[in-house]
């Protein structure tokens, strides 16, 4: 793993006019700093940073900052724009090298989010350059396609094991207080400790969202007691065994299904 894919984005540099311009790949975002813009445009990192506060509030959602390592090792919070507060700013930066350095900066972008690398110019068709290009284009592509199946795959994971978050914590506990109440005469045990000893958490908050959206559709799917019934036979089958006053709530859930079932076969049984 290189130093760039550690600190997950990327400094890609291009030259315009003799100078060294920065961009920052950062998942399928490229991004310029402030630095960069000023040395593009032939003006001060100030007067860039001032056009960006007197449009901040629509500016806002197009800027952010980023922990960037300079070559030194030292670490450094940096103002990155992206390319339309980048077209903003330079329009109104009165520089005689704004449109130049503007449509410039535009095709760098362009070409590294759709094409993976900045193409300079188009060699003729056919050309062994042409070839070439066509190769790197291509390798670029592919890479920058596994980077992104690598970077879903880590947020599917990172989402699988987040701890439930408000809207399905609430929804959680009106489920179990609307069954405690019209089925245990409001005794939250009953439906609470099942839940707690099969996945092992004593509050609310340190469910994680997928099992807290596997209980509620549980609940919604099936009678709550069959679906607490489930978490018994899980229990038996981890050899996780329920303390004595789980297995009393455990024990009465089933109770009360098995006489639910009588009652509804008697009420049924064919004269």
């Amino acid at each position: 793993m290189t130093e760039a894919e550690s600190r997950n984005y990327e400094i890609i540099t291009e030259n315009f006019n003799g100078k060294d311009i920065d961009f920052i790949k950062k998942d399928e975002k490229v991004l310029i700093t402030a630095r960069a813009i000023a040395r593009g445009l032939e003006i001060s990192k100030d007067n860039v940073n001032q056009i960006y506060r007197n449009h901040k509030n629509l500016l806002e959602r197009h800027i952010g900052e980023m922990k960037i390592i300079s070559p030194q090792g030292t670490r450094q919070i940096t103002r990155v724009f992206d390319k339309t507060a980048f077209i903003w700013i330079a329009v109104r930066s009165n520089s005689p090298k704004a449109i130049p350095f503007q449509e410039w900066t535009i095709k760098v972008i362009d070409d590294v989010v759709n094409k993976g690398l900045y193409i300079e110019r188009q060699p003729e068709f056919g050309s062994t350059d042409w070839a070439l290009q066509t190769v790197e284009v291509m390798k670029s592509l592919l890479l920058n396609q596994k980077h992104q199946e690598e970077r879903l795959k880590k947020l599917e994971e990172k989402d699988r094991y987040i701890f439930v978050i408000p809207r399905t914590k609430r929804k959680l506990q009106d489920e179990v207080h609307r069954i405690a109440i019209e089925y245990f005469n409001g005794d939250h045990s009953k439906v609470w400790n099942p839940l707690k000893a099969h996945f092992h958490v004593s509050r609310y908050e340190e469910f994680k969202e997928e099992d807290a959206q596997t209980i509620l559709k549980g609940f919604v799917r099936e009678h709550p007691p069959k679906f607490i019934q489930k978490i018994k036979e899980n229990n038996q089958n981890h050899n996780v065994l329920p303390s004595k006053k789980e297995k009393r709530g455990l024990d009465a859930l089933w109770d009360m299904e098995t006489e639910r079932k009588e009652i509804y076969e008697h009420e049924n049984k064919e004269v």
